[in-house]
């Protein structure tokens, strides 16, 4: 991929382009692997760049862009130190050796060996920062269904029509949109309309382009079609705009996102995180996403871990079957990784007060659960409880 042939598209408007993609991407990773999509959609940027553009402003860009996403992501406490590090540093290799190989080993070669080297080196990062818990890392491999989308965004550019570039504009919607539509809440209708959209502006880009009547129409049908569908469940639009882009909610930016919003007497007050350690609160925030300080589910115990989590830290766990009114709360990673039960977790702090109901508990009990709702960033973005603070057993019939 040259970047001869786009006399339109200006060497400074690229880079400007390049730079955008590259940051607003990178705004979507979390600690660890999307199902399906790697570290969100950040490795389209890094694809698109590398393909784009030469070895040198390839780089510069990448590391200027993914440093300042980075900056934002650790400022609002979105993702582990290590891992904003390691990605600003990996993600500025990777595209260095994307650019070089791409003339040596074509588009296809290049971007498979960058994934290759991605997935590699993010898996032994978290196997000796993690040992065998970082088995969720591995999914880096994901990453490489953006190759195709990467390659037909810049083969856009490179015709130069105003034609191709209203396609491409379709293309990377309907991108957006096919990601928006399952991480990590499946939304069937809009997931559906983007990869329609993406397969008819990829197929007229390919093919050299089309009318610019017709690229319009395929634009605008992009533009109306893949938000518009996203109406089909509001609920689970927000959970997923609420994860993909937490660094840039209001909350987060205040550092206040662990800020208890609900005055309810069955809510507990103030910082819900307590002081973010073992011994008071929920250890290590930076891994859970806030989607809502205080909510009550119902449903049966299947599952008990008493004082034993994930990351070692002495939470009491319970894994619960919910009632079906509440399933909506379940995302793809509760789903696939957790047999679709709602992960529990009442930390140390909150165990004294609850140890009653925690000694008695059982698998087959029908319980109440009242804490805040957030997603696990730490392991397969699966939701959660955590931290719950009123647990009622509710009574056989």
């Amino acid at each position: 991929m040259t970047n001869s042939g786009s006399p339109n598209w200006g060497r400074a408007l690229r880079y400007l382009f390049a730079g955008v993609l590259t940051f607003v991407t990178s705004l979507t990773i979390g600690n660890t692997p999307y199902l399906f999509f790697g570290y969100g959609i950040s490795f389209l940027g890094l694809l698109t760049t590398g393909l784009l553009l030469n070895p040198l402003p390839a780089t510069v860009i990448v590391l200027i862009s993914t440093t300042a996403a980075m900056s934002l992501i650790a400022l609002t406490r979105s993702a582990f130190t290590l891992v904003v590090v390691a990605f600003v540093l990996l993600r500025t290799v990777q595209v260095y050796i994307l650019s070089r190989l791409k003339q040596r080993m074509g588009v296809a070669g290049a971007s498979v060996m960058t994934v290759l080297i991605g997935a590699v080196v993010a898996t032994l990062l978290g196997l000796a920062y993690y040992g065998e818990g970082a088995i969720s890392v591995t999914m880096t491999f994901f990453e490489s269904i953006f190759i195709f989308p990467a390659y037909v965004l810049v083969r856009s550019i490179s015709l130069g029509r105003r034609g191709s570039l209203l396609l491409g504009g379709a293309t990377l919607l309907s991108t957006f949109g096919i990601f928006l539509s399952a991480s990590p809440f499946w939304i069937p209708l809009p997931a559906a309309a983007g990869i329609i959209l993406f397969m008819v502006s990829s197929f007229l880009i390919l093919r050299g382009g089309a009318s610019r009547m017709i690229s319009v129409a395929v634009l605008a049908f992009a533009l109306l079609l893949v938000p518009a569908s996203f109406v089909s469940d509001t609920t689970s639009f927000s959970y997923n705009m609420r994860n993909i882009f937490y660094p840039l909610y209001p909350d987060s930016l205040s550092a206040s996102q662990w800020i208890q919003t609900n005055s309810s007497a069955s809510c507990l007050q103030g910082n819900i995180a307590g002081a973010g350690t073992v011994e008071n609160g929920v250890w290590g925030p930076e891994r859970l996403r806030v989607l809502n300080t205080c909510v009550t589910v119902s449903g049966i115990v299947e599952g008990l871990a008493p004082t034993y989590g994930p990351a070692y830290d002495k939470d009491f766990i319970i894994d619960v079957r919910l009632d079906p009114q509440y399933e909506y709360m379940l995302s793809l990673g509760s789903i696939i990784l957790r047999d679709g039960l709602m992960h529990v977790e009442v930390v140390p702090s909150h165990q004294p007060a609850l140890a009653d109901k925690l000694s008695s508990l059982k698998p087959g009990n029908r319980i109440i659960v009242t804490g805040a709702f957030v997603l696990d960033t730490d392991h397969g973005f699966w939701s959660e409880i955590h931290p719950a603070w009123s647990i009622s057993i509710i009574p056989s019939p």
